[in-house]
């Protein structure tokens, strides 16, 4: 613990953090595991002479760096990292999966995916089963059903139970992403730490 001389206590835990983005977005987070806040400064080194050693230090410049570790993990934390947004909606995210092909030489995918996603290594999707083709027939979810995918491949490219693998876009109708680029910023904005006190009662004492 570190002792605080002015308000004559320690701190006895990790803060509680509130982070102002610039767009005036706040981000509450109170459930830390871990937190620490180091300064420092950089220097020129100024030689001459014969020697190695520096005959003046120059300032340039001073640093304050603050970690933390959040055990409350959700998308918030890549939204306040990234400087992004956070978006709800219907969107489609890729997957990939092994199936044993069944009986008629298809095999299920048990969601909704979008058109044209369906990727076999070495064979490509078609509108009919051909060699080195598959059809795909899709499903749409309803309100009590969900959706689903059938892939159809043509006798002499897979026989049944055989294992394959499959890539595809899934539909996820209630979903939230965090668009995040090689090219977006890092957050900048506002940090406030609270940490709690615990003062020293100068009347206590442990002699006995």
């Amino acid at each position: 613990m570190l002792y605080i001389d002015k308000y004559n206590g320690y701190l006895a835990d990790v803060p509680n953090i509130e982070f102002v983005r610039c767009d005036g977005t706040v981000f509450a987070y109170d459930e830390l595991s871990s937190a620490s806040m180091t300064a420092g400064h950089n220097m020129i080194t100024i030689t001459g002479g014969q020697g190695n050693f520096p005959l003046a230090y120059i300032d340039t410049d001073s640093t304050l760096e603050f970690q933390f570790e959040s055990a409350q993990f959700d998308m918030e934390i890549f939204e306040m990292a990234n400087g992004v947004t956070q978006e709800d909606g219907d969107f489609g995210i890729v997957e990939s999966k092994r199936f044993d092909v069944e009986t008629g030489l298809k095999v299920t995918i048990p969601y909704e995916v979008k058109t044209g996603s369906v990727v076999i290594r070495g064979m490509e999707e078609a509108n009919a089963v051909a060699a080195g083709k598959f059809k795909v027939t899709i499903t749409a979810a309803a309100a009590a059903t969900a959706g689903k995918a059938e892939v159809t491949f043509n006798e002499g490219d897979v026989t049944v139970g055989q294992t394959i693998r499959v890539a595809y876009q899934r539909r996820v109708v209630s979903a939230s992403k965090v668009p995040v680029k090689t090219t977006s910023t890092t957050a900048k904005g506002s940090l406030f730490a609270h940490w709690p006190v615990k003062r020293i009662d100068p009347y206590y004492s442990n002699v006995a």
